[in-house]
């Protein structure tokens, strides 16, 4: 210590001793500190300070000075209120303290949001006096602005410091002097916020033809970012895009920029309009100029980041794909946005699959223009992008080592994918992971699991991954069995105490989910070998459970696999044959134990698998059976719309049937089975459902269901009938679509004006009229 004591004895001048002086203080306050000599210290720095220069005063060694003095005088501080809490010397020490902060907290410099953050710890007041002068030039006015701003940050850095150490404080006068400096600091914040906005607006009215450019832009950058912290989101993210477009060459460009996009997106996601074109648009186009104009600074990602959601939302996947590409690999958001990027993708595959296979069980569905082998071969593509792009994803976030919830999201998601793409082989190790397995995780009610629904979810996807191994399990299959079944002891837990209706929605879901796994399958010989494995499980499971919501879940599997081998046209296939009869046998089995008191999670579930089972016996032909089923459920009562479509469906399959009577269509249009007691028909047909149904925006599918087959069913009569008959039933069925057109312009939108606009083309060939469609009714009413 007497070496630094002398060294500081020495004379100021000339300027390379002040240097050493001053280096020789930071060196020397350790030593003191440790020495206990905080008082000296003080002594030192105080004197130091107080002797420098103008041109010192602000300079980053004296700032820093300023600061060591600052934490001095709290350390000091600190150490006489642990001997003596009363000691006068304590407040006088922390006035010092508060002064050196303030003059660090009110100058731009390195060391000044540490000196806010200090500041507010010790209940530091304003580094400016109220009592300002109305500036009168533009620098008078950015300086006011920028020094009102420091006294915001420093108050709002007081309201997140003070109210922990509130709730801590037992001293009762202690405790009132932090509360009234809170209070102090709420209404320093206010007052604050409002006087920075004006002098910076004072500023800009002030400025003239010499005014220096980059001084004007940051002056905009304070405003912009004023008006984001009061929520005036529009004018900060002008502001703010003005200059970043403007003047992009501004130190202040890149933060106005990101203030743009960030305001851009609160005005996006507060706006209650459902059409958000305006803010979608800024949107992508701030981001679009962030990442071209700044492509190698961290504003780039996290506009690459913002603008990849925004391009799945609108469809644009090659555009997210492209620019998740420029998010560099070693960017921490790159993994999100694979996994985010991956996911829509799959998505789109499962859409664009469901698409085709439509298309290719109804040909007058495919739209104009698209070729489905083309198209299939585009969602290979897609599939196999999506897979990799996801299971990139997956391996970044693990690296990271974090287990949250978008990791475990991310791993089921992937895992289904796998599910879904013939690779069980790879989701099992996936879900099994010791670390990040879902079904690891979920055991373990590992906290990145709570969201709702999730662990039932993991557990289906198990239970999926399990069976569609079992085709190739060889002399593992018993051991695959037991954990499909550990899966449903799972699932079954997951529900707990919500009740059974949970259950059997949770079983039904995983039954389309089985049905669409064996869709996506595109090799025969591979649809069957899963099968086999679906069946052998399906088969076990019945014979050993006696619960509704299981065997229910085996029988609308079983329907399922049935439907993923009906191509819904020509003769049935073996596969089919077989499991629709399965299915039919399960729903059989019951009805049979339904009259169980109890048994039944709730009555209507009786009806609906009477329903089922009337569907299959129409699938595979046995239309007798199936319109004596529905003539029974309708005698109870014949106002169940379900029910009464699937008569008229079955009508119109059966008169299609080559052996039987053309006749049958009058049954499917205009109704059959008439009541003992009132003398109407039972089944209503298509041309009654059309009337019930029609202006009823609840029942619009069934409306334009009946008024599509009313037009179908015609044409398929006028199909098997020759001379002025075959002509009369093309001109009806021509009319009902007519007839609907003109009521109902919009035809029932994109779900059934398409299939209208098919039959009526169909139509028309059979007149020998021109192809048109649609065309010919909006035509016809535009001329007159």
């Amino acid at each position: 210590i007497s070496f630094y004591v002398e060294l500081l004895e020495q004379p100021d001048n000339p300027d390379a001793f002040r240097d050493v002086k001053t280096k020789t203080l930071k060196l020397a306050v350790e030593a003191w500190r440790s020495e206990g000599q905080f008082a000296e210290a003080i002594r030192q720095f105080t004197d130091w300070i107080g002797k420098a220069r103008p041109n010192e005063a602000r300079n980053p060694d004296y700032m820093e000075l300023r600061m060591m003095l600052a934490q001095l005088s709290i350390d000091y501080s600190n150490q006489l209120k642990k001997a003596n809490p009363k000691d006068e010397q304590i407040a006088p020490m922390l006035k010092e303290a508060k002064t050196q902060l303030q003059f660090v907290a009110k100058y731009p410099n390195d060391l000044q949001q540490d000196a806010r953050k200090l500041l507010a710890e010790v209940g530091g007041g304003s580094a400016v006096s109220d009592e300002r002068p109305e500036p009168t030039t533009f620098e008078e006015a950015k300086v006011a602005g920028r020094e009102t701003l420091g006294e915001l940050q420093t108050a709002e850095q007081v309201l997140k410091v003070l109210p922990a150490r509130l709730a801590k404080e037992s001293d009762a006068k202690i405790k009132a002097e932090l509360q009234k400096q809170l209070d102090e600091a709420k209404t320093k914040v206010v007052t604050a916020r409002s006087d920075a906005l004006r002098y910076f607006r004072k500023a800009l009215q002030l400025a003239n033809e010499e005014t220096d450019a980059e001084d004007l832009n940051v002056v905009r950058y304070f405003l912009a970012y004023l008006y984001h912290t009061q929520q005036d989101y529009y004018d900060s993210a002008v502001l703010g895009e003005f200059v970043a477009r403007r003047s992009p060459l501004s130190s202040a460009a890149r933060q106005c920029a990101k203030i743009a996009m960030v305001s851009y997106l609160k005005l996006y996601s507060m706006s209650t309009d459902e059409d958000k074109t305006f803010e979608s648009e800024r949107i992508v186009g701030i981001c679009d100029y962030i990442t071209k104009q700044w492509s190698d600074q961290p504003e780039a990602v996290d506009a690459l980041n913002t603008l990849i959601p925004f391009m799945i939302k609108n469809g644009e996947l090659e555009q997210a794909l492209a620019y998740l590409k420029d998010i560099p690999e070693t960017a921490p958001q790159r993994g999100l946005a694979e996994l985010k990027t991956g996911q829509a993708l799959w998505s789109s595959y499962i859409k664009g699959m469901a698409d085709v296979r439509g298309w290719k069980a109804d040909t007058t569905t495919i739209p104009a223009g698209v070729n489905v082998a083309d198209r299939e071969k585009e969602l290979d593509d897609l599939k196999q992008r999506a897979a990799k792009t996801l299971a990139d994803g997956v391996g970044r976030m693990q690296q990271v080592g974090t287990i949250d919830e978008t990791v475990a999201t991310a791993v089921l998601s992937l895992a289904q994918i796998y599910v879904d793409t013939e690779q069980a082989d790879k989701a099992i190790p996936l879900l099994e992971d010791p670390k990040f397995g879902v079904l690891t995780l979920v055991k373990a009610k590992h906290p990145a699991t709570d969201k709702a629904g999730f662990s039932s979810e993991a557990y289906k996807t198990g239970l999926r991954a399990y069976i569609a191994s079992l085709a190739t399990a060889g002399e593992n299959g018993d051991q695959l069995i037991q954990k499909a079944s550990e899966m449903m002891d799972g699932l079954k837990e997951s529900v707990g105490d919500s009740g059974q209706a949970q259950l059997v929605a949770i079983y039904l879901s995983l039954a389309r989910d089985l049905e669409e796994q064996m869709k996506l399958i595109s090799s025969p010989a591979a649809k069957t070998a899963m099968s086999k494995g679906f069946e052998t499980f399906l088969k076990r499971v019945r014979g050993q459970s006696n619960e509704f919501n299981i065997l229910n879940w085996v029988a609308e599997t079983f329907r399922g696999m049935a439907e993923a081998f009906d191509t819904g046209k020509g003769e049935l296939s073996a596969e089919t044959i077989q499991y629709y009869a399965e299915a039919s046998s399960t729903y059989d089995t019951i009805l049979q134990k339904a009259g169980t008191p109890g048994w039944l999670p709730q009555p209507q579930y009786k009806l609906q698998i009477q329903l089922q089972v009337a569907a299959i016996n129409r699938r595979i032909g046995k239309y007798q059976e199936a319109v004596n089923s529905l003539e029974a459920i309708l005698k109870d009562n014949k106002m169940v719309l379900g029910v009464q479509l699937e008569a008229a469906k079955t009508y119109q399959e059966w008169a299609g049937d080559s052996r039987a009577n053309p006749k049958m269509y009058e049954l499917a249009l205009g109704g059959a089975r008439e009541d003992e007691k009132s003398g109407e028909k039972l089944i209503w047909g298509w041309i009654k459902l059309s009337k019930m149904t029609a202006n009823k925006e609840q029942f619009a599918d069934a409306f334009h269901e009946s008024r599509l087959n009313i037009a179908r069913s015609y044409l398929e009569y006028a199909q098997r009938s020759q001379g002025a008959d075959q002509q009369e039933r093309l001109d009806r069925a021509k009319r009902a679509i007519e007839f609907t057109a003109k009521l109902y312009p919009e035809m029932g939108g994109e779900k059934w004006k398409p299939q209208y606009d098919q039959t009526l083309r169909q139509i028309q060939s059979k007149l020998g009229e021109k192809q048109v469609g649609l065309a010919e009714f909006i035509a016809a009413d535009a001329g007159g």
